[in-house]
């Protein structure tokens, strides 16, 4: 039996003379080679707020608002101090070999990007403490640095040869001016204001001209940038991401990337990505902007309808095919870029591109991307800064007599006080509430009118009065000369009630000069979410029967006291096209058209003369008399021995009568209709005799 300390003295002996090997120096250092030693890299971010790039050197620098330090972070994403306290809290811009900043409240510094050494410390004396600091900064190619003020709204310009500034511009429609972007090509700066409602200028780099750009709905940004492809995109603390904008800045800003306290975006145009900064969170990230998707000249339009397609690629890499199938059929219509289509039959659409960029195969699928019409169109608002307008025109001022039309699908209801603006004109502003006027008011229409003397009186609908998702007909009428407005929903007349203690009173603020909006307030703050169509204004006070008579039939556009018509049945493009003399025409802001509602024409008369002079078809008859009360006859011809029904519904699709349910004979029949007990409106009644179906429209006048 061995003993057991003498087998751990052996194996202690033969360890040490092990270790003492060059085979086991070997091990070890192959050990270290395979599994480095693992440390967690050091987060010197505090509050970071700018980041430029150093090309030169191949990294990245940053200012720390809390500290001042400038974070340098090499191409591995190691963070090291390039000069600690150097007071660079907000914006930086990099001029050949140097880097500056702006100080804490009024200075600019500037270091060498080599040596670290500070080569600039300009105080602005002229502003003063209280006006907050120095924010942003960009540099044109004649040595010359652009500082924003946000607390002065002003621009300054630095001499860098000599530091001497001066104010560049000021005022003029600045407020708070923050993020800038020199456009060489252009002659200008780009700058956007830290404010509410943010303003996108251009300032003149030969005369320092302001100008708008964009109003935008950004609260608060920091700072904008451009893409090589002509893009911009816009960062701040307060937003709820990163937003771009097109280069003509024609369109409203979009979430392009959704994140809390982004703070400046930062291009880099070598790899086509956004440097962005996490104030709150103490890091950085880049986004790429790699875009493929396609657009198209016209999304609508009517039967038979060519697109014109193109790829809408922002991508450095090569792209090598192109396989479009317009119908997402499964079947490849074309293989060349910028193709078109022609869409012979109505309906909606996706369509689908498959591409080849590089060795990578990508797909793009655009759920119902082309909405083909069959004769009729309508205008879809989508809420927020959508909206439409009629020019203004003296023959528009709704003042003392006259009545507006249109026919409305709402969609959603608004959480606003305010409701959703249908139509305004400054004097009357119709809208839709939901629920946020309170257990009173709700579901309802509501008009807004100003008088002469700028007193302003509500007037409401009863409650329920509006439903969604489905075709409503609306009028209001105004009679200065009794002070009496009248509001109508589906031909009927409702009960109004005046909203507050002030009443009506004479004629209307004059609104000659202001034009129609539709769809949303002159402000743009109450936007309507749904369809609008058949939009009439008449200088006449429409009676109930007049309005009863034509309420979903079109009209020839020259009728007496019609002062505007606007169909709505263009299909594409952005005009509104006015058919009366009158030539009131009107134009789309981001609102799209969509299906319509289908009318009656009011040839139908000629129509049904025709297809009684034929005893071999089915046929539906119009009622007589129409309109009518309280009883009215319908006729109709079955040409065979079939089952038949007759019913009749209300404007919401629900049956209020079956007048026949049973097997008839071929011939001529009619059927009475008794409606004492129903309410004045319009009412559809059906035939439905085996597999022929008709329904025509009828009107109850009390």
């Amino acid at each position: 039996m061995v003993n057991n300390s003498f087998l751990y003295t052996l194996r202690v002996s033969l360890c040490q003379k092990f270790l003492r090997s060059k085979q086991a120096k070997t091990i070890i250092t192959l050990l270290i080679f395979l599994f480095p030693p693992i440390c967690e890299a050091q987060n010197l971010l505090n509050k970071p707020q700018r980041a430029v790039i150093d090309a030169k050197r191949n990294r990245i620098l940053v200012s720390n608002y809390n500290t001042g330090d400038i974070i340098q972070i090499d191409s591995a994403g190691n963070q090291s101090y390039f000069v600690q306290g150097a007071d660079f809290v907000d914006g930086l811009e990099i001029v050949g070999d140097t880097i500056y900043g702006t100080g804490n409240h009024r200075n600019i510094r500037a270091y060498n990007l080599e040596t670290k050494t500070l080569v600039m410390d300009t105080i602005f004396s002229s502003v003063n403490p209280g006006d907050e600091y120095l924010s942003s900064i960009t540099s044109d190619s004649a040595g010359h640095l652009f500082i924003s003020c946000p607390g002065t709204h002003t621009i300054y310009k630095l001499r860098i040869s000599d530091k001497s500034y001066w104010i560049f511009a000021q005022n003029n429609g600045l407020t708070r001016p923050n993020g800038m972007l020199l456009e060489k090509e252009k002659n200008r700066i780009v700058v956007i204001d830290d404010s509410p409602n943010s303003i996108i200028h251009a300032i003149s780099l030969a005369d320092s001209t302001v100008s708008t750009l964009m109003t935008t709905s950004l609260s608060s940004p920091d700072g904008i940038v451009r893409d090589r492809f002509g893009s911009y995109y816009v960062g701040g603390y307060y937003l709820d991401g990163i937003y771009k904008i097109d280069s003509a800045f024609s369109k409203p800003p979009t979430l392009f990337y959704a994140g809390n306290n982004f703070v400046y975006p930062t291009y880099d145009e070598k790899d086509h990505t956004l440097l962005v900064t996490y104030y709150e969170n103490n890091s950085w990230t880049r986004i790429p902007l790699q875009v493929l998707d396609f657009i198209s000249d016209y999304q609508t339009g009517h039967a038979p309808l060519t697109v014109q397609f193109s790829e809408n690629f922002e991508t450095l890499h090569q792209v090598t095919s192109w396989n479009w199938d317009f119908e997402n059929d499964g079947v490849f219509d074309s293989n060349i870029p910028n193709p078109t289509h022609e869409y012979s039959q109505f309906g909606k659409y996706t369509v689908r591109l498959q591409t080849t960029i590089d060795t990578a195969t990508y797909t793009i699928i655009k759920q119902d991307f082309v909405n083909v019409f069959d004769g009729t169109s309508a205008v879809k608002f989508k809420g927020n800064n959508n909206f439409a307008f009629i020019h203004a025109a003296p023959s528009l001022n709704l003042q003392e007599n006259f009545t507006m039309e249109a026919v409305i699908k709402p969609e959603a209801w608004s959480s606003s006080t305010y409701g959703s603006t249908v139509f305004d004109k400054s004097a009357l502003r119709v809208f839709l509430i939901g629920n946020s006027l309170g257990p009173t008011r709700h579901y309802t229409l509501v008009t807004d009118v100003k008088l002469q003397d700028e007193t302003k009186v509500k007037l409401s609908a009863p409650n329920n009065t509006i439903k969604l998702n489905i075709w409503q007909h609306i009028a209001v009428s105004y009679n200065s000369l009794l002070s009496q407005f009248k509001m109508y929903v589906n031909g009927v007349e409702c009960n109004i009630s005046v909203i507050g203690s002030n009443q009506l009173s004479g004629a209307l603020f004059n609104n000659d000069t202001i034009p129609l909006f539709l769809g949303n307030d002159l402000a743009l703050s109450t936007g309507y979410k749904g369809d609008l169509d058949e939009l009439r204004v008449w200088n006449v006070i429409r009676t109930d029967s007049e309005i009863l008579e034509n309420i979903d039939n079109s009209l020839a556009g020259n009728e007496p006291g019609l002062m505007g018509y606007w169909q709505m049945d263009e299909g594409k493009g952005t005009e509104l096209i006015d058919k009366t003399n009158a030539g009131n025409n009107g134009r789309l802001e981001s609102a799209i058209f969509t299906n319509g509602v289908d009318l009656t024409t009011l040839s139908v008369d000629n129509e049904e003369t025709s297809k009684v002079a034929n005893p071999h078809e089915f046929l539906l008859k119009q009622n007589f008399p129409n309109p009518f009360n309280p009883s009215t006859t319908i006729q109709y011809q079955l040409t065979s021995p079939s089952y038949v029904k007759v019913i009749v519904s209300n404007i919401l699709g629900e049956t209020v009568a079956t007048l026949v349910d049973g097997f008839q004979n071929a011939g001529i029949h009619e059927s009475i209709f008794l409606a004492d007990k129903l309410s004045s409106g319009i009412y559809y009644y059906q035939l439905v005799a085996g597999n022929y179906r008709q329904t025509k429209k009828m009107i109850l006048l009390r």
